[in-house]
C-alpha cells in the first residue's frame, strides 16, 4: 500500500451509468468491435449482497452491467456500462439525474484498511461499499469525491487475490486480441485521456495532487485555435494515472462545448479521448456510428475533433492527432498484428494435440505436473477464470517466465504421443 492508501496510481476502470444499459452496451460493442452477449443482471435473491450506503446497511440486488477488458500499448483497463435497477445506491442517485460517466477506479488490497489510510491522507470518506456482485470475495467502495474532484472515485479491493488479478491482466496484455477492424477507428485502443470539466481547474488539481500524492505533468493556461471561433484560452491540468491521463479543464466563459457542459453540470467527467492516425478519415468513418463533430481546434500542434456521443454512448468522444500521435497509432497497430500471428501459432498447438478446454483436460494436467509444475500451479490458481479456459496452450506456456522452449516442446511431444 502506498502512503495515499492505493496500491498504485494506476487507473484500472472507467464506468458509464445509463438508463438504457443494453442499447448503450450494444452501441459500444459495435464501435469498439467486442463481443456482447447481453447484460449480466444481478437481481437474483442469491445475489443480494449487504451494501453500506451513507451510514446504513441495505440488501442491494439491483444492477445490470457489462464489463470488457481494453488492452492497448502494453496497458490494461476495464470498461463498464451499468444500469441501476432498484434500491438506494450511488448508481440510482446518478441515474436519476443523467446518463454519463459515473466513476473511475483504482485498486487496493484490503478495502477497509485502504479506506482508513485514504481518510487519514486526503480526508476522503466512503459513501458506499460492499462485496462485488460478480465475486463476493472481492470488495468495492465509492468515495465522497463527486463534489470537488468532478467524479466518484471507486476503490476495487482484491485482498489475497491481488497477485492472481495481476497475472490475469498480464495475460490479457500479452495476448492483446482486441479488434483491429480498419473501419472501426477506436477499436483496439484505451482512451489516451479522460476529460474532467471543472469550475476551477487549479482547485480541483490541488485535490488530485493530495489524493494521488503526485504532481500534475502539466498545469497552466492553453490557447486553442478553435475552427470558426478564433483563439480561446482556458486553464488545464493533466495527471498521469499510468493507463491513461486525467485532464482537468476549466472552460470559463469560452464559447465551447466544454463550457456548455460546465453551465449544465458545473463539474464532471465530460468524455474520453482517443488517438487518430488520420483525423479526417476517422471522423468520416465514425459518422457511420452516429458520432457527429461539434467542435474542432488545435492546441500546441495537436489537432482535435469533439464528437457528440451523448445520445448513443452516454459521453462525449474526442479524437486527437499530430505527426507523433499518428506514428504511435501506426506502430501499435503493427505490434498488435505481430501478436495475432504468434497467437495463431499458439492456437495451432491446441488443434494439433486435440485440446479443447485447457482447464478441463486431465491428460494435459498430468503432463504439466511432470514437465512444468509452474504452469500447473498457474492453472490451478485460475480455476474459475473463463478467459484462461479459452486461451491457447502455447500462449499459457510462454506466459510463465520460468518455462523454457524445450519444456514447451516436451509437453507438445507427449500430448501428441498419447
Amino acid at each position: 500500500m502506498q502512503e495515499n492508501g492505493l496500491e498504485s496510481n494506476r487507473l484500472i476502470q472507467m464506468c458509464i451509468i445509463t438508463k438504457d444499459g443494453d442499447r448503450v452496451n450494444r452501441n459500444w460493442a459495435e464501435l469498439l468491435g467486442f463481443d456482447y452477449a447481453g447484460l449480466a443482471v444481478y437481481d437474483d435473491p442469491g445475489n443480494n449482497v449487504p451494501t453500506w450506503y451513507h451510514g446504513q446497511w441495505y440488501r442491494t440486488s439491483g444492477i445490470a452491467s457489462n464489463a470488457v477488458d481494453l488492452v492497448s500499448d502494453g496497458k490494461w483497463m476495464q470498461f463498464e456500462v451499468l444500469q441501476a435497477k432498484n434500491g438506494p445506491s450511488e448508481w440510482n442517485d446518478f441515474m436519476q439525474v443523467r446518463n454519463g460517466m459515473h466513476h473511475v477506479a483504482f485498486e487496493v488490497g484490503d478495502g477497509m484498511k485502504a479506506l482508513a489510510q485514504i481518510e487519514k491522507h486526503s480526508g476522503r470518506k466512503p459513501v458506499q461499499y460492499g462485496a462485488t456482485f460478480m465475486d463476493p470475495d472481492c470488495w468495492y467502495g465509492y468515495l465522497d469525491t463527486k463534489n470537488g474532484m468532478g467524479t466518484t472515485i471507486e476503490l476495487l479491493g482484491f485482498g489475497d487475490r491481488l497477485d492472481d488479478v495481476h497475472v490475469y491482466r498480464n495475460r490479457m496484455i500479452q495476448m492483446d486480441l482486441q479488434s483491429t477492424d480498419p473501419e472501426r477507428p477506436l477499436a483496439g485502443q484505451i482512451p489516451c485521456a479522460l476529460t474532467l470539466i471543472a469550475e476551477n481547474a487549479d482547485e480541483m488539481a490541488a485535490r488530485y495532487k493530495v489524493f494521488l500524492d503526485a504532481e500534475p505533468v502539466s498545469c497552466g493556461s492553453v490557447e486553442d485555435q478553435i475552427d470558426g471561433k478564433g483563439v480561446q484560452s482556458y486553464r488545464k491540468a493533466v495527471f498521469d494515472v499510468e493507463t491513461t491521463k486525467l485532464e482537468i479543464l476549466e472552460p470559463g466563459s469560452t464559447d465551447t462545448v466544454w463550457a456548455e457542459f460546465g453551465k449544465q453540470w458545473k463539474d464532471g467527467l465530460f468524455g474520453m479521448c482517443f488517438e487518430s492516425a488520420d483525423l479526417e478519415e476517422d471522423v468520416r468513418k465514425l459518422a457511420g456510428f452516429h458520432l457527429k463533430p461539434v467542435q474542432a481546434g488545435e492546441v500546441n500542434g495537436v489537432r482535435y475533433v469533439l464528437l457528440d456521443g451523448t445520445e448513443d454512448y452516454s459521453c462525449m468522444i474526442e479524437l486527437r492527432t499530430s505527426e507523433e500521435i499518428a506514428a504511435h497509432v501506426n506502430k501499435a497497430a503493427q505490434e498488435r498484428s505481430e501478436k495475432r500471428k504468434r497467437y495463431g501459432a499458439d492456437l495451432k498447438i491446441n488443434q494439433s494435440t486435440g485440446i479443447g478446454n485447457i482447464m478441463d483436460d486431465e491428460r494435459l494436467y498430468g503432463i504439466l505436473s511432470e514437465q512444468v509444475p509452474a504452469v500447473r500451479k498457474l492453472l490451478d490458481s485460475q480455476a474459475g477464470n473463463k478467459t484462461i479456459r479459452r486461451m491457447p496452450l502455447g500462449f499459457v506456456l510462454r506466459a510463465v517466465p520460468t518455462v523454457k522452449e524445450e519444456d514447451i516442446q516436451n509437453v507438445i511431444q507427449k500430448l501428441n504421443e498419447e
